[in-house]
Order: C-alpha cells, then structure tokens, then sequence
C-alpha cells in the first residue's frame, strides 16, 4: 500500500489486502477486523513522519482504512485532524467528499436510518435496490443477516447460484440456526408448488453442491419425487424415484450431524 510515494510498510498492506479480499465474499467480520488493524498500524505511523504533508497525507489513508472497515467514529476523529491545505491539490476534493461520507455514517440514527430503507425496498420488491444497498453499507446488519437477505434478494432475482452461496455464508456464520437452514428450501419448494419442476431442480443442485447438509438433500428428494410424478416416460419415473429414494437415505444420515438444537427444533 503506497500513496504518493509514502510506503506505509508491509504489515498495513496485508491487512488491507486481507480486508478487501473478505469483503469481496462477504465475510464482514473478518473485514472489520482487518482494515480495524490496518488502520491502527497506520494511525500509529502518523507520529514519526516529519513532514506536514506526510503526516496529514498518512492521517487521511489511516482513516480511510478504519471507514473501510465500518468503524465511522474512529475514521471521523481521525479526519478532523487532517489539515486539507497539506494535502495533495489532487487530494483535496477526495478528502472533502470522504470527511462528507464519514460525518453521514458516524452519526446517530445512521445504521437505522439505512435498515429502514431496506425494509421499505422490500415491500416494493426492488430486490437489485437491496443488493446495491447492502454492497454500500455493509455493516449495518451482522454478517449472517447480510448473507441471509442476499440469497432471499438472489431467490427472487432467479440467481439461484448467488442464493446458494449466500445462504451457505449464513450456515456457515450460524451453524446452530434452524430457521437459517429450513429458510434455504423454502424457495426451491415454492418453485415445486408453482409447477416450476425444472427450475427447482436447478436451485437444489446449486444448494446440493455447496451447503450439502440434510436439508438440501431432503429438499432434492422431494423435487425428485415431483418429477418423478410428471414423467411420460416410466423408464424415466423409474430413475426419478431411485434417487428421490437416495437423496432422502442421504438427508437422514446427514440429520445425524445437526447439532442437538437444530434436531430437537424440527
């Protein structure tokens, strides 16, 4: 991580690159965690610059990486020390526009404001409005909620392989959340009740492949069962029943391994 001929060292690029990389898939508490460090690393730099350029320069890229992690309070008291007329003249518009953004979301009422918003566009079902929301605030809700309302957003959207990996993020970050588990067929099951056979199928085997728990292979029983039911050809509903049958012996082994608060809520 260099800036304008400031190399702020090693230890501070790794975490940033770290940052960046778990915000990209969603994994906002890693994300939190790795730009919170990298803009400690680069805080604590700011003393031993000896130019006012440098100094101010460093305070600002420090702050940003402390935005960049959703920790707004610290990114604001950060920049309340950064002297624009130090700054690159190249600079100074992006900082007046960055101490802008950060005075908006270090406020009161800012995380609120933005759930509200969500909710508004839900009941509008402007599901794309919701994802690019989410993208521009990404810790307004904790990391299971996120990825929970992404792959409901996807569902809908018919981005079935996005709904998967967002409700495997889910899983993943509340293994222990029957309602988490459950929720992930209810769009598949939906399909299947609205006639959709092929369309559920293709949902479930996105499912199958990267949250392959009870759930999904009770799920692709089921569907199997339905299309098995729909079949012309009796070779064909002879197939469908044998991996219906499959898919279920394969759902009870693996309800085996839920933990004890997931089978005991079923």
């Amino acid at each position: 991580m260099i800036l304008s001929g400031i190399n702020v060292g090693a230890e501070a690029t790794r975490a940033g690159t770290e940052g960046q990389a778990a915000l990209s898939v969603g994994d906002t508490d890693r994300a939190r965690a790795r730009f919170g460090q990298a803009g400690k690393i680069l805080a604590a730099k700011v003393a031993g610059r000896r130019k006012q350029p440098d100094k101010h320069l460093s305070r600002f890229l420090a702050a940003s990486q402390f935005y960049q992690g959703g920790h707004y309070q610290k990114a604001l008291d950060l920049s309340r020390k950064v002297e624009a007329k130090f700054l690159p003249v190249e600079t100074r518009p992006l900082f007046e526009n960055f101490l802008r953004d950060v005075k908006d979301r270090a406020a009161p009422g800012y995380a609120e404001a933005v759930r509200k918003q969500l909710t508004a566009l839900w009941l509008r079902k402007d599901y794309e409005a919701i994802l690019a929301v989410l993208q521009n605030h990404p810790y307004v809700i904790v990391q299971s909620g996120m990825a929970y309302m992404r792959a409901s957003c996807c569902e809908r959207l018919g981005d079935y392989h996005g709904a998967a990996v967002f409700f495997a993020d889910a899983v993943k970050t509340a293994p222990d959340n029957a309602t988490v588990l459950f929720t992930a067929a209810g769009y598949p099951l939906r399909l299947v009740g609205n006639g959709e056979l092929d369309e559920a199928w293709k949902y479930v085997s996105y499912q199958l492949k990267v949250t392959p728990n009870a759930i999904t292979f009770l799920t692709a029983s089921n569907i199997r069962f339905h299309q098995a039911h729909k079949a012309d050809d009796q070779q064909e509903t002879g197939k469908l029943l044998v991996e219906s049958v499959r898919y279920f012996e394969q759902a009870w082994q693996l309800f085996q391994q839920f933990p004890a608060q997931v089978r005991d809520s079923v």
